[in-house]
């Protein structure tokens, strides 16, 4: 379903929301701003994703085709996108892998997800308005790690940490973060589905997966909060203390 126009706490900003493809997060709260009134930009690095995306959140939104991993790319496409009020960097995750087996370059691989949003943010920074804000997505592994999940931890700890630096460092710009845990969608496939469900039955004080709509929720809040900043959200149905 289409998100339908609506006023509110974003009424007339501009919002850059980069990882908007298919059915999760960033398309998610790219619905959520739409419908709080906020002019949307949706960022991801492939056509077909945006495409997805746009069947959701629907006209009028702009589109922006960049890879977030590519500091070059990521400059280029942001300064082609105008002034910003705020910027949503939303990114899978990731999964965990053990310490002694993972080969070196998927270690590696696993803080693209950091660089990424890294550049996202350098680029953004100096094109956002007074009173604009940056939420970064990191995940509960940074605290809660896997058995097998320290590079994962190790990874989303770096985003947490920018985070907090930069909360000072480009004051009075607010930075803050989500910090989900395992989420499900309607693109995550059926037995993946299945196997998250189960485990959070077991492993979570609320019983079930977090959804990308719960998540998108806790990004506009930042987003709309004027004192807010440095705050990293968990969004984790209580993994902290099963």
């Amino acid at each position: 379903m289409n998100a339908s126009p609506g006023t509110g706490g974003l009424s007339g900003k501009r919002v850059l929301v980069v990882g908007a493809s298919g059915h999760g997060t960033g398309t998610a709260t790219a619905v959520a701003v739409k419908r709080l009134g906020g002019q949307v930009i949706l960022a991801a690095r492939s056509a077909r994703g945006l495409a997805a995306a746009m069947e959701v959140v629907g006209e009028p939104a702009e589109t922006v085709e960049f890879d977030m991993t590519d500091p070059d790319a990521a400059e280029a496409a942001i300064a082609s996108a105008g002034d910003l009020d705020h910027v949503a960097i939303t990114a899978d995750p990731g999964r965990p892998g053990p310490f002694l087996e993972q080969p070196i370059a998927e270690a590696h691989g696993k803080f693209e997800k950091f660089w990424g949003q890294f550049h996202v943010a350098r680029s953004s920074a100096p094109r956002l308005r007074p009173g604009g804000s940056i939420v970064f997505c990191s995940s509960i592994a940074a605290v809660a790690p896997a058995r097998t999940g320290a590079v994962l931890s190790a990874a989303n700890a770096a985003i947490n940490g920018l985070t907090l630096a930069l909360a000072r460092e480009l004051a009075p710009l607010r930075v803050n973060a989500v910090a989900p845990s395992y989420m499900v969608s309607d693109d995550t496939p059926a037995a993946e589905r299945r196997e998250a469900e189960a485990w959070a039955r077991d492993a979570l004080p609320v019983g079930r997966p977090t959804h990308p709509e719960e998540t998108a929720a806790a990004i506009v809040f930042l987003m709309m909060q004027p004192t807010t900043t440095a705050v990293i959200l968990p969004i984790d149905g209580g993994l902290r203390v099963a």
